[in-house]
């Protein structure tokens, strides 16, 4: 087992072994393991359903004060759903989708470097896992790693059409973020990866296959 697998995988069966003190010992489970993890994956679903739909809902809030009550509630759906997630992994240490779930409620909360180890699991058990590979991108984006999220933007272009754009999307987001923060750090990073979003913009446009210009350094 990978060392990203062993570490969180032991923070999954320490959650879970925390929340199991309290069960009776005499009770046999009713289902599998792996049943009781999808269970508590899709209870996690919900929770990130229900972040996605408050902060939405933040949008729209009419007073600053009003945007962060919303945003507050937001976070605790966020928080409930990477307790549900550890739980999955905990019960089954294969669930891939789980581990990039996780990932993903992590990155929403703010905590890029957990996130980015939870996604490598889920690639190390899948590594063809197109949501992952984006997701991680986007966290390598929050750490200001822009080279990674450029590399996994370049294996998703062959491998997922949809979610190279949407990494891409990620990255110009970043750039606009960056740019409206002007006393923000790191101006030269910023400027490069416009440059490159600008061409691969244009190639993405033409359809071309990435490996042709795998020699241009971009």
């Amino acid at each position: 087992m990978k060392a990203s697998v062993r570490w969180l995988t032991w923070i999954a069966v320490a959650t879970l072994a925390a929340g199991a003190a309290f069960a009776s010992k005499d009770e046999a489970p009713a289902e599998t393991p792996q049943q009781q993890a999808r269970a508590h994956y899709d209870k996690g679903r919900g929770a990130l359903d229900r972040a996605s739909k408050l902060e939405a809902r933040a949008e729209g809030a009419q007073t600053v004060e009003e945007r962060e009550e919303i945003l507050g509630k937001a976070r605790k759906q966020f928080d409930k759903a990477a307790a549900d997630f550890k739980k999955a992994v905990a019960l089954d240490t294969g669930f891939y989708e789980a581990y990039s779930s996780l990932g993903y409620a992590s990155r929403r909360l703010g905590d890029y470097e957990f996130a980015v180890q939870a996604y490598d699991t889920a690639l190390e058990l899948n590594p063809e896992y197109a949501e992952a590979i984006e997701y991680r991108g986007e966290a390598f984006l929050g750490l200001g790693e822009v080279d990674r999220a450029k590399d996994a933007y370049m294996k998703l272009f062959n491998l997922d059409r949809a979610k190279a754009d949407e990494l891409l999307a990620a990255m110009k987001d970043w750039i606009r973020d960056r740019r409206a923060a002007p006393d923000a750090p790191g101006g030269d990073k910023v400027d490069a990866l416009a440059g490159w979003v600008k061409k691969r913009d244009e190639i993405a446009s033409q359809g071309s296959d990435v490996s042709r210009n795998g020699g241009r350094g971009w």
